[in-house]
Protein backbone atom coordinates (compact mmCIF):
# COMPACT_ATOMS: atom_id res chain seq x y z
CA UNK A 1 0.00 0.00 0.00
CA UNK A 2 1.30 3.08 -1.06
CA UNK A 3 1.13 6.23 0.94
CA UNK A 4 1.78 8.82 -1.84
CA UNK A 5 -1.69 10.01 -2.17
CA UNK A 6 -1.58 10.77 1.45
CA UNK A 7 1.68 12.64 1.49
CA UNK A 8 0.20 16.40 2.49
CA UNK A 9 -2.01 14.90 5.00
CA UNK A 10 0.63 13.23 6.77
CA UNK A 11 3.37 16.24 6.05
CA UNK A 12 0.92 18.52 7.78
CA UNK A 13 0.31 16.28 10.26
CA UNK A 14 3.98 15.73 11.29
CA UNK A 15 5.04 19.14 10.81
CA UNK A 16 2.49 19.95 13.69
CA UNK A 17 4.04 17.33 15.67
CA UNK A 18 1.83 14.46 15.92
CA UNK A 19 3.15 11.57 16.33
CA UNK A 20 3.27 8.29 13.63
CA UNK A 21 0.10 6.77 15.66
CA UNK A 22 -1.69 9.49 15.53
CA UNK A 23 -0.94 9.92 11.77
CA UNK A 24 -1.64 6.20 11.25
CA UNK A 25 -5.00 6.34 13.39
CA UNK A 26 -5.82 9.49 11.25
CA UNK A 27 -5.61 7.46 8.24
CA UNK A 28 -7.15 5.14 9.05
CA UNK A 29 -10.15 6.72 9.82
CA UNK A 30 -10.30 8.55 6.46
CA UNK A 31 -10.46 5.63 5.05
CA UNK A 32 -6.87 4.56 4.34
CA UNK A 33 -7.46 0.56 4.17
CA UNK A 34 -4.69 -2.08 5.10
CA UNK A 35 -1.00 -1.22 5.58
CA UNK A 36 -0.99 1.84 7.48
CA UNK A 37 0.30 1.51 10.88
CA UNK A 38 2.90 3.85 12.79
CA UNK A 39 5.67 1.76 11.29
CA UNK A 40 4.45 2.02 7.89
CA UNK A 41 4.31 6.17 8.22
CA UNK A 42 7.58 5.96 9.77
CA UNK A 43 9.34 4.46 7.00
CA UNK A 44 7.01 6.62 4.62
CA UNK A 45 8.62 9.72 6.33
CA UNK A 46 11.91 7.96 6.34
CA UNK A 47 11.69 8.05 2.62
CA UNK A 48 11.12 11.52 1.81
CA UNK A 49 13.47 12.71 4.41
CA UNK A 50 10.49 14.05 6.85
CA UNK A 51 11.84 13.96 10.82
CA UNK A 52 9.53 14.48 13.72
CA UNK A 53 11.48 17.03 16.01
CA UNK A 54 10.20 16.18 18.89
CA UNK A 55 9.80 12.19 20.14
CA UNK A 56 6.63 11.01 21.05
CA UNK A 57 6.27 11.74 24.77
CA UNK A 58 3.29 13.77 25.60
CA UNK A 59 5.81 16.79 27.23
CA UNK A 60 7.77 17.54 24.34
CA UNK A 61 4.74 17.75 22.36
CA UNK A 62 3.16 19.86 24.52
CA UNK A 63 6.13 22.27 24.99
CA UNK A 64 6.64 22.19 21.33
CA UNK A 65 3.12 23.18 21.24
CA UNK A 66 3.37 25.93 23.47
CA UNK A 67 6.70 27.12 22.00
CA UNK A 68 4.87 26.73 18.34
CA UNK A 69 1.74 28.87 19.69
CA UNK A 70 4.15 31.52 21.44
CA UNK A 71 6.28 32.12 18.06
CA UNK A 72 2.85 33.06 16.10
CA UNK A 73 1.27 34.99 18.83
CA UNK A 74 2.55 36.61 21.79
CA UNK A 75 1.47 35.84 25.25
CA UNK A 76 0.14 38.26 27.91
CA UNK A 77 2.55 37.84 29.72
CA UNK A 78 5.16 38.50 27.05
CA UNK A 79 3.70 42.01 26.70
CA UNK A 80 3.78 43.04 29.87
CA UNK A 81 7.31 42.38 29.69
CA UNK A 82 7.55 44.68 26.45
CA UNK A 83 5.27 47.50 28.77
CA UNK A 84 7.36 47.43 31.91
CA UNK A 85 10.89 47.14 29.70
CA UNK A 86 9.40 50.50 28.16
CA UNK A 87 8.28 52.33 31.89
CA UNK A 88 10.80 54.87 33.13
CA UNK A 89 12.97 54.38 35.42
CA UNK A 90 12.97 55.90 38.64
CA UNK A 91 15.77 58.17 40.20
CA UNK A 92 15.48 56.32 43.74
CA UNK A 93 16.39 52.74 42.07
CA UNK A 94 19.21 53.57 40.23
CA UNK A 95 23.01 53.64 42.80
CA UNK A 96 24.72 57.04 43.79
CA UNK A 97 27.95 57.05 40.91
CA UNK A 98 30.40 55.77 43.58
CA UNK A 99 28.64 52.47 44.91
CA UNK A 100 27.55 52.50 40.85
CA UNK A 101 31.60 52.13 40.13
CA UNK A 102 32.16 49.59 42.91
CA UNK A 103 29.33 47.64 41.70
CA UNK A 104 30.59 47.96 38.41
CA UNK A 105 34.20 46.52 39.25
CA UNK A 106 32.93 44.07 42.05
CA UNK A 107 30.35 42.18 38.69
CA UNK A 108 32.55 42.17 35.80
CA UNK A 109 36.17 42.75 37.53
CA UNK A 110 37.63 45.59 35.53
CA UNK A 111 38.73 48.10 36.49
CA UNK A 112 37.82 52.19 36.91
CA UNK A 113 40.03 54.92 36.06
CA UNK A 114 39.22 56.58 39.54
CA UNK A 115 41.46 60.16 38.30
CA UNK A 116 39.99 62.46 35.82
CA UNK A 117 39.79 65.61 34.69
CA UNK A 118 36.52 65.88 36.57
CA UNK A 119 37.97 66.08 39.85
CA UNK A 120 39.20 69.23 39.35
CA UNK A 121 37.51 72.62 39.16
CA UNK A 122 37.43 73.75 35.85
CA UNK A 123 36.43 77.19 36.49
CA UNK A 124 39.49 79.09 37.52
CA UNK A 125 39.04 82.32 36.63
CA UNK A 126 36.30 85.00 37.83
CA UNK A 127 34.43 84.77 34.47
CA UNK A 128 34.27 80.83 34.51
CA UNK A 129 33.16 80.70 38.37
CA UNK A 130 30.37 83.60 36.87
CA UNK A 131 29.11 81.04 34.45
CA UNK A 132 29.25 78.50 37.10
CA UNK A 133 27.04 80.19 39.37
CA UNK A 134 24.81 81.40 36.78
CA UNK A 135 24.32 77.62 35.17
CA UNK A 136 24.02 76.18 38.67
CA UNK A 137 21.00 78.73 39.26
CA UNK A 138 19.40 77.86 36.14
CA UNK A 139 20.22 73.72 36.78
CA UNK A 140 20.45 73.34 40.18
CA UNK A 141 19.70 70.12 40.07
CA UNK A 142 21.68 67.70 37.95
CA UNK A 143 20.01 64.93 38.87
CA UNK A 144 16.96 65.58 37.57
CA UNK A 145 18.75 66.22 34.05
CA UNK A 146 20.44 62.46 34.42
CA UNK A 147 17.10 60.65 35.41
CA UNK A 148 15.51 62.49 31.70
CA UNK A 149 18.48 61.33 30.10
CA UNK A 150 18.43 57.59 31.08
CA UNK A 151 15.04 57.73 30.67
CA UNK A 152 15.45 58.82 26.82
CA UNK A 153 14.05 62.15 27.67
CA UNK A 154 16.82 64.17 26.26
CA UNK A 155 15.19 67.91 25.94
CA UNK A 156 16.44 69.39 29.40
CA UNK A 157 19.77 68.24 29.27
CA UNK A 158 20.04 69.46 25.51
CA UNK A 159 18.69 72.91 27.52
CA UNK A 160 21.11 72.75 29.75
CA UNK A 161 23.69 72.13 27.46
CA UNK A 162 22.56 74.69 25.50
CA UNK A 163 22.28 77.41 28.53
CA UNK A 164 25.78 76.49 29.37
CA UNK A 165 27.37 77.17 25.87
CA UNK A 166 25.59 80.30 25.77
CA UNK A 167 26.84 81.47 29.28
CA UNK A 168 30.73 80.45 28.54
CA UNK A 169 30.46 82.53 25.11
CA UNK A 170 29.29 85.76 26.71
CA UNK A 171 31.40 85.12 29.13
CA UNK A 172 34.77 84.91 27.65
Amino acid sequence: MSLEPYREVILDMILKHHTHNDVAEHLSQIGVGRGCSARTVRRFCASHGVRREVSDTPLEIAVSAAVQEEKESPTRLHRVVVQKSQQKISAALLPHGTEAAYLYMNTLGSSLTRVSAFGTDPFTSEHEKAVEQLFSEKWPDITYLLNNTVNNNFLPFKEALVCLVNLTQRYS
